[in-house]
């Protein structure tokens, strides 16, 4: 893949070992394929359509990963240790948000919400793989106790792209010939810096 934040963002966001909720119980994401199906936050099931993966290796220029304490997040959230890449984005309500935006829910990446406590930044002594699913549509699964998104590569990423570099990433997805067929994002994305500033006005 070239080196470019929008590749990575395709399969830097779940460790190798992470446990997504299926129909038929907890399955570590390298153990899925296309076909297998997730329960959503909302309850009900969609369909994986492509897995991407990618390995982060330590070293110079390598971005951290984020490891998760148990219940960092209240009861369960998650119920385990859980590490994910750059790219994970955290679906939640933060107290108050509906009534200063207009939305209740909002994607927030995993590493804005560090605290150097429950949820810190690691670097790893070694190669950690590292993987993202894209379903039929865009949605928040169960992620060992966390509603982390599936795959979405934003509203307006086809206008930053050069057209080369648009087409090569277009060509990783098969079934798609072009953006407009990843479908609308389920929830706004809000940086950490930007929520920080909504729920203290």
């Amino acid at each position: 893949m070239p080196d470019h934040p929008l590749f990575l963002d395709a399969a830097g966001a779940l460790a190798r070992g992470t446990l997504l909720r299926t129909p038929d119980g907890p399955v570590a994401v390298e153990d899925l394929a296309p076909g297998d199906r997730l329960v959503t936050v909302e309850g009900d099931t969609v369909a994986i359509l492509w897995i991407g993966s990618t390995t982060i290796a330590p070293g110079a220029g390598a971005p951290p990963l984020t490891r998760v304490m148990p219940e960092a997040f209240g009861p369960g959230r998650p119920a385990g240790d859980l590490l994910a890449g750059p790219a994970a984005r955290r679906l939640h309500a933060p107290p108050g948000l509906d009534r200063l935006s207009g939305t209740a829910r909002v994607l927030t990446p995993l590493a804005d919400l560090r605290d150097g406590e429950g949820v810190i930044a690691v670097t790893p002594p070694g190669p950690v793989r590292v993987h993202q699913v894209l379903t039929e549509r865009h949605t928040a699964c169960d992620a060992g106790g966390l509603m982390l998104e599936t795959f979405h590569p934003g509203l307006r990423t086809a206008e930053t792209l050069a057209p080369e570099l648009r087409a090569r990433f277009l060509s990783l997805f098969p079934h798609l010939t072009d953006f407009a067929g990843f479908g609308p994002l389920g929830w706004p994305r809000v940086s950490g810096e930007t929520l920080a500033r909504l729920t203290a006005a």
